[in-house]
């Protein structure tokens, strides 16, 4: 009977060692859902903190002051052997004289997958800029993240939300 338990005992530690392995592929890295089918990411809400003073308001809901023709743009994250990144205007463009690639540059992700940092150069300019999200949630549909942002003497903490396309 000893022996039984002892093969019972073996048989559940290596079921559990397997199931750990399985563990990753059922958790792709933040990397992997960043890029995964065309890497492709359409920004769905924003929010910020402290209000944004608008027309004598103070505005938290920010994505309701973006111009509809703005709404439908699109961040594509190329592979991560390329790191590429471009912007692109959507279906509704502002201007129709806008080149449908609106930016292009690179991004990197931090070791621990928490800080993405996008350096791009609009079209027409020679001058890139940076920005460093940091990741608060990452899902193959959806990604949560902050920013922050200076206005004269006042910093604001933006949360964006991008669902994937």
């Amino acid at each position: 009977m000893l022996r039984s338990y002892s093969l019972l005992g073996l048989a559940l530690a290596l079921l559990v060692s397997f199931s750990g392995c399985k563990k990753d592929e059922d958790n792709p890295s933040r990397r992997a859902m960043l890029t995964a089918g065309n890497g492709t990411w359409k920004l769905t809400a924003v929010t910020v903190s402290p209000g944004l003073p608008i027309g004598g308001t103070l505005v938290t809901d920010f994505y309701s002051q973006i111009p509809d023709c703005t709404k439908d743009d699109l961040s594509v994250f190329l592979t991560a052997s390329s790191n590429n990144y471009r912007e692109e205007e959507g279906a509704t463009k502002c201007s129709q004289s806008n080149p449908q690639v609106s930016a292009t540059g690179n991004w990197t992700l931090s070791n621990d997958e928490k800080t993405l940092s996008i350096t791009s150069t609009d079209a027409g300019s020679t001058t890139p800029s940076t920005e460093e999200i940091t990741i608060t949630s990452m899902s193959g549909s959806q990604m949560v993240g902050t920013f922050r942002e200076e206005f004269g003497t006042v910093t604001y903490t933006l949360t964006a939300t991008w669902t994937k396309q």
